[in-house]
């Protein structure tokens, strides 16, 4: 973050019917991510990810005719317990940063997630949290099926 002490956190629970390894590749399966990322919000267009420590991504989505980008970098990649990776859209500077813990439960996983974010965005903590989640319950629902 290039502010210290000028940012937000939104945290993100959900226990997942999978094991922390399937939960922890559906985020870095290109087809995958295609399948959960922004649940009934537009077509998605192929994602490209180089899940290396240093590489990158690009999601996007159209909706409402728009073509919608989300990027970022991944900072790390520690398989299957953390995943943390800048994030931005193309409308800002992509300061943003989620960091994903897994840890098994039972069969399955509890997921942590937290986005910081910039205090500016703070009104807008409730959507952001809405959206991961919903991201992570369909992402739950396919690697369930």
């Amino acid at each position: 973050m290039s502010n210290p002490g000028s940012h937000y956190d939104i945290a993100v629970e959900h226990t997942f019917t999978a094991s922390p390894d399937k939960v922890f590749d559906a985020w870095l399966n290109p087809q995958r991510v295609e399948k959960w990322f922004g649940p009934g919000l537009g077509e998605m267009q192929p994602v490209s990810i180089d899940a290396n420590v240093g590489g990158s991504f690009r999601i996007v989505q159209i909706r409402n005719g728009h073509a919608i980008g989300h990027s970022g970098k991944y900072l790390v990649i520690d398989r299957p317990e953390h995943l943390a990776f800048t994030w931005g859209t193309d409308d800002d500077e992509g300061d943003d940063e989620v960091h994903i813990h897994l840890v098994p439960v039972g069969r399955g996983s509890l997921l942590r997630l937290v986005h910081t974010i910039d205090s500016q965005w703070k009104d807008y903590a409730d959507k952001i949290h809405q959206s991961w989640l919903a991201m992570m319950k369909k992402m739950d629902s396919l690697l369930a099926s």
